[in-house]
């Protein structure tokens, strides 16, 4: 029972060190090395499910060949893991050899257990653990290990699920980088206008935001239909190159209006070599209207050195080049334009900066009618849902917003499909157009194109007749580009919120359901895990109401434990038929309910619920429960909440599933742990009397010092339950406590009722005070205590004498119990030996002077005094098996019979299957078993070898046969001790362990010297 308690809290230490693992390749380094402890194996293996979720791999091992661990693929019904997957339980084979479906993972493996790893009925992985030994598992282990697999699952898949998150924070942080390098470079190229130091500062922009060590600006010569190389870095080729479209890798994305990426120019013929060292080269066109104007290009030194998102970025820059290009060219223009051009570069700084999606669709009108002087505006976006567009935002319309246009219809549908600006100089004599507003005449319009891709268009209206001119329209072509930028910046910027404030609310949920994990795992009263659940269920998911119902099985029906905001429920009853309780417990599924008032299955809990879900608590696959919330708000809850909850009941059930075994322990072992709690218990009188009086007045530290020695007596003498060391232990701490000249104890002999000196300390002088201190048990006398000093026993010290007296004798009593248990207990192993020795005059006494030769032997190695005990006990029983052997077979004179032999050779398994159902025997069986065994592996009757062989079987190997070999035998005469010296020593490393042959021998040479009757048997 003491090494399942050790185990179990093994259990809960692990599962500590597994909830504070966070990597998931750690994790299964941790899993590993704590199966390893709590099931004392070395052949160790956690395995994982490929993304595939079909085929097994080893994530972490001991005990495999390297080789082994990293080319080993298993799947679902292959071998042994593979069945345990597919069947969805522990599986143990006892003996693997005869087991058709194993596929060996370790050498000299003879058994295996595998438990499926599953996280809401679903199998992650494998836990596997295999041993040399057959049959090694039992129905404990067992139990543990499907716990220890549960436990392992539950903290995996959260290691899982902080991967993913960090993933999803890590592809949001790339966003915020594009987007914020984005609207850096928006603004810095928006305040250049000259079109030489554009050039320089989108070279700039363009190696700082991609941080590449080559770029280049090419410009396309629409008169030779050449790209010309204006502006480069780290190229080493003059400016001015022209390079004819279609050749090269940017003369074929100015040709084909796609963007271009190479892995390895080297391998790619289109590359034009413009200096040595590059290996990778990225390519974007540079449109105006959809039209390409020029081509970014840039080069790193390493091959595949760009990706997705840095072409997406390049993209995005590209449609800002395009636009400070064509904002630069503007400049050359006269008056108006170069003023409407510079507040149009304002204005596009502006709404760069504004990053709410709402508030930038109203600021773009704001700064076109500013910029343009236009007094009516609209922003038209196409339908996310459909193929339409929708009024957005109005300016100077009236109350348009919200208003449909179908794509292709009036001037904007037709601008939206062509994505070609247009004006129209009198919209009354166009059939397209679509009235906005009662006295417009003339319109232009604009698409918002993002990545080729049209979003929208940009509108606006005059009263005028030909108000608008093909500057106003290219103006207005420009202030749309840089519109179409701000609106998706903001949109990004709302996604980067949106999915940051959900990450965080996923970071926040996993951190309370970690902490959840490991409050959980600590907790060992099952009525205090219940209450906790509940408690960290309302901290993790704001639940107001909530329950936790167990499973009662003999009823057939749902019994609230623990509540929160239902009132006083405790007790209550839930059917299973018919309720969204018993369906959850039929199907082992969670459910949500987005409002009970429509659903007849519905128990009311408390009044006003209308949302409820309600998770199951599986533990193996079983379903021992649920945990139910309610709110009362419909609709309250949604399928990440219900996700949530059901990961949190499946670490729930593991709790309450380890609580509930621990109390059953703790259940098993009251009566043992009586004694104990009852001498803790005036441990905690003595010290509660000392903190009483540590607040008195100085007179009185003398005598807290002298309690406190007391108590420390007291711990000192029942440390022990060797008789002799507690009486010792008992003269020494009077001495130090009241300084006696002497002391002696006198126990009352059970058999004569007379007193005798059972031990003293120091000399008594003549006429010294003495005292006697009888030693009493309850109101039994068992001894006497009398003490002497120098000057007479005071009142105080014939108090501490008493209460040390008092607890003395329940140590003195508590060690003669011990001694008086270990002699029966010999007793009843001698007796069990003389029963079978009592058949065979040969063999009398055989049994003992083996079990004190062995007991030699292992003094002789050095083994611990409780090691040595149960090779004694071993030794005393090791032909126990022999009762089950027909006289006439035992007593044989002659030679046996192969027959007869085997029934000789079965009698270590007859023993083993006699002295297994004694649980104070639990040591020694697995002794007896092997004794026969042989060093070279050729014994029985498992054919163990070397030192699988335990110690204890070949130190009474030795012994066995060295006392057969000096005893006389029906079927021959004893042999000498020369002639047995020499046959052992001719079976050292075949048939004996060369170390406990040594250990023979210095136990005789001991034996000879010392005039031992072992020197020379009789």
């Amino acid at each position: 029972m003491g090494d399942a308690i050790a185990r179990l809290r093994k259990l809960v230490e692990a599962a500590r060190s597994m909830q504070a693992a966070a990597d998931p390749d750690e994790l299964c380094d941790v899993v590993v090395r704590w199966a390893r402890a709590v099931f004392d194996l070395d052949n160790c293996a956690v395995l994982l499910f490929e993304p595939d979720g079909e085929t097994l791999r080893i994530r972490a091992a001991h005990g495999y060949e390297p080789k082994v661990v990293e080319s080993w693929r298993g799947g679902r019904g292959k071998g042994l893991t593979g069945r345990a997957v597919e069947e969805g339980r522990v599986v143990v084979v006892g003996d693997v050899t005869a087991e058709p479906s194993y596929v060996e993972g370790v050498s000299g493996a003879r058994s295996e257990i595998a438990a499926p790893l599953l996280v809401e009925g679903k199998p992650i992985g494998v836990l596997d653990l295999e041993s040399a030994r057959a049959g090694a598992f039992g129905d404990l282990d067992l139990a543990l290990f499907s716990s220890f697999a549960d436990q392992a699952a539950a903290a995996l898949h959260n290691a899982l699920l902080r991967v993913e998150a960090d993933g999803k924070r890590h592809e949001a942080e790339r966003t915020a980088f594009e987007m914020t390098a984005l609207v850096a470079a928006g603004r810095k190229l928006a305040t250049v206008l000259d079109p030489e130091r554009l050039l320089v500062e989108i070279l700039g922009v363009v190696r700082e935001t991609l941080r590449v060590p080559r770029c280049a600006v090419l410009l396309l010569d629409e008169t030779t239909g050449e790209l010309v190389l204006r502006k480069a870095v780290g190229y080493g080729v003059p400016e001015g190159l022209r390079i004819p479209l279609g050749k090269g890798v940017t003369g074929e994305v100015a040709a084909t209006g796609r963007p271009a990426r190479v892995g390895d120019v080297a391998k790619d013929g289109r590359y034009i070599s413009g200096v040595q060292g590059g290996r990778s080269e990225m390519a974007v066109p540079v449109r105006l209207d959809s039209k390409v104007v020029g081509v970014l290009d840039v080069e790193a030194l390493d091959p595949d050195a760009f990706d997705d998102s840095d072409q997406r970025l390049l993209e995005a820059l590209a449609d800002q080049v395009a636009a400070a290009l064509h904002n630069a060219n503007l400049t050359g223009r006269v008056g108006r334009r170069a003023q409407r051009l510079a507040l149009l570069s304002r204005a596009g700084r502006v709404i760069a900066t504004v990053l709410d999606p709402d508030a930038v669709l109203y600021r773009i009108l704001e700064l076109a009618s500013e910029a343009l002087g236009f007094q009516r505006c609209a922003l038209l976006l196409k339908d996310p849902f459909g193929a339409d567009l929708l009024v957005r935002a109005a300016m100077g319309y009236g109350d348009v917003v919200g208003k449909r246009i179908p794509s292709g219809q009036g001037i904007c549908g037709t601008v939206f499909r062509s994505g070609t600006p247009e004006v129209v100089a009198d919209v009354t004599k166009d059939h397209r157009y679509v009235p906005g507003l009662e006295g417009g005449r003339t319109e232009m319009a604009a698409p918002l194109r993002l990545d080729g891709t049209i979003i929208g268009v940009l509108d606006a209206e005059s009263p005028k007749v030909d108000a608008f001119d093909p500057d106003d329209l290219d103006l207005f072509s420009g202030f749309a580009a840089h519109a179409a930028v701000a609106i998706q910046n903001a949109g990004l910027h709302d996604e980067l919120e949106r999915r940051t404030a959900e990450l965080d609310r996923r970071a926040h949920r996993l951190a309370i359901l970690h902490q959840a994990g490991q409050a959980m795992a600590t907790a060992l009263d099952p009525d205090l895990v219940l209450h906790e659940v509940l408690r960290l269920a309302g901290t993790a998911l704001a639940f107001s109401r909530s329950a936790v119902l167990l499973l009662d099985r003999e009823k057939g029906d749902l019994v609230v434990r623990a509540s929160v905001g239902y009132g006083d429920i405790q007790g209550k009853r839930i059917p299973l038929e018919g309720t969204h309780s018993g369906e959850v417990v039929r199907d082992g599924k969670g459910l949500l309910i987005a409002d009970v008032t429509r659903d007849s299955r519905y128990v009311q809990g408390s009044s006003g619920a209308r949302c409820e879900m309600i998770a199951p608590m599986k533990v193996r696959g079983e379903t021992i429960g649920t945990v139910d919330a309610e709110s009362p708000v419909e609709g309250a809850y949604d399928q990440d909440d219900l996700e949530l909850l059901e990961v949190f009941a499946s670490h729930a059930a593991a709790s309450i599933h380890n609580a509930r075994m621990f109390q059953k322990v703790e259940d098993a072992n009251t009566a043992l742990r009586a004694n104990i709690k009852e001498m803790e218990r005036l441990n905690r009188e003595l010290e509660q009397y000392a903190r009483q009086i540590a607040g008195a007045n100085d007179a009185l530290e003398r005598q807290v010092r002298q309690l406190l020695a007391l108590h420390r007596a007291g711990q000192t003498i029942t440390s022990s339950l060797d008789l002799d060391t507690t009486l010792q232990r008992i003269l020494a701490m009077t001495r130090d406590i009241i300084d006696t000249s002497s002391s002696t104890i006198k126990l009352l002999d059970l058999e004569t009722k007379e007193l005798r000196v059972r031990a003293s300390s120091g000399v008594s002088r003549q006429g010294e005070p003495t005292v006697d201190v009888p030693l009493r048990v309850g109101e039994r006398t068992i001894g006497v205590f009398e003490l002497a000093k120098g000057k007479a026993f005071g009142e105080e010290e014939h108090r501490m004498l008493e209460t040390l007296a008092s607890q003395a004798a329940i140590a003195i009593e508590n060690a003669r119990l011990f001694d008086e248990t270990q002699r029966t207990y010999y007793d009843t192993l001698r007796s069990l030996a003389g029963a079978l020795e009592a058949r065979d005059a040969y063999t009398q006494g055989h049994s003992e002077r083996v079990a004190k030769l062995s007991m030699r032997i292992a003094e002789k190695l050095g083994l611990p005094e409780d090691d040595r005990k149960e090779i004694y006990s071993a030794a005393l029983l090791h032909d126990i098996g022999k009762i089950g052997v027909r006289d006439e077979v035992l007593l044989k004179p002659g030679r046996l019979t192969p027959e007869e032999m085997a029934i000789i050779r079965g009698h270590p398994i007859f023993g083993d299957a006699i002295l297994g159902p004694l649980k104070f025997l639990g040591n020694v069986t697995g002794m007896v078993k092997h004794h026969h065994e042989r060093w070279d592996g050729k014994g029985y009757p498992d054919g163990l070898k070397g030192e699988d062989i335990p110690l204890a079987s070949r130190i009474v190997a030795v012994a066995d046969s060295f006392d057969a070999l000096t005893s006389d035998r029906p079927y021959r005469d004893r042999k000498t001790l020369g002639e047995t010296l020499r046959i052992v020593e001719e079976e050292t490393g075949r048939q004996f362990d060369p170390k406990v042959v040594q250990a023979l021998f210095g136990v005789l040479g001991e034996s000879k010297s010392g005039g031992d009757e072992i020197a020379e048997p009789s």
